[in-house]
């Protein structure tokens, strides 16, 4: 997953991310959201949705274990992510 933040005062805050699961990619791009905060679950939503959308087209069974433990880590590393985007906020 990669994701860039940034805030104007016409476009509010924005994030662009791209989530990559194995042959699967879903990009989205967030302008004006309600907070800094809530843009990264309005994101999640948007993505996740997609990807739903994906496993239901190709009749792919969501729930083998093998992608639960894959989702397990991505989770893993975004908690990660947004924790070092936190700490950085806090330092500037």
């Amino acid at each position: 997953m990669a994701a860039k933040t940034g805030i104007t005062p016409s476009a509010g805050p924005c994030l662009v991310s791209c989530f990559k699961f194995g042959d699967y990619e879903a990009k989205g791009c967030l302008i004006d959201s309600k907070s800094t905060e809530i843009r990264w679950k309005e994101m999640a939503t948007i993505l996740l949705w997609q990807f739903d959308h994906y496993l239901k087209k190709h009749k792919i069974g969501a729930y083998s274990p093998q992608m639960v433990q894959e989702f397990a880590k991505l989770k893993e590393k975004q908690q990660l992510l947004l924790a070092e985007e936190k700490a950085a906020e806090r330092e500037a």
